[in-house]
């Protein structure tokens, strides 16, 4: 199993928009079926959103708590554990606020009050998920990670939008399927 999922990761610093999917095999117990999106890759750092984490508060509690009145039937995701007290919002990119980063081609994010406001006025973007914090790396935290008889990741560098935006419960399973039909289409 582990020659099948080898990723050939050549380049260490993986490119924003690509999934960290958690190693079948040799993922530990801490990562264990989580897929990160990376959000941001420099030669200093690596950052990113744990996709499939649910967030026990309640998002209409949170934002209500904050002063906004959320329209939406949406969970709250734990991104990771750093910034804890900031809230990402990864979404399409045919919509933007005064912070929105781009990801990737079709991806972007955004952390700034409007954004909130945007969103309780019904202008939303087609996909997104609320997350609070973040995952973070240092260049050489994730090259252990990434490389070695034991690596902790398998690498999607081009997810499609189908596992991006899958019900947590089946995301890890779908992102681990891609990983292998690409793996497959590269050998073919």
């Amino acid at each position: 199993m582990a020659g099948l999922f080898q990723t050939g990761v050549s380049n260490l610093q993986i490119k924003s928009g690509s999934l960290l999917v958690a190693h079948p095999a040799h993922a530990d117990r801490n990562i264990k079926n989580h897929v990160v999106m990376i959000t941001e890759s420099t030669q200093s750092s690596t950052m990113g959103l744990t996709l499939n984490m649910p967030n026990p508060n309640n998002l209409a509690d949170v934002l209500q708590d904050q002063g906004y009145d959320w329209p939406f039937d949406d969970r709250l995701y734990t991104g990771g554990y750093y910034n804890t007290r900031s809230m990402i919002l990864l979404h399409s990119s045919e919509w933007s606020s005064t912070s929105t980063m781009q990801v990737a081609r079709e991806w972007a994010v955004s952390s700034d009050s409007l954004m909130f406001k945007k969103l309780e006025n019904y202008n939303a973007p087609i996909d997104f998920r609320l997350f609070v914090g973040c995952a973070g790396w240092q260049p050489h935290e994730l090259a252990a990670e990434l490389k070695g008889k034991s690596p902790q990741w398998l690498v999607v560098p081009n997810p499609s939008r189908r596992v991006i935006m899958a019900d947590a419960d089946d995301q890890w399973t779908l992102a681990v399927m891609e990983c292998s039909h690409n793996a497959v289409d590269s050998w073919l």
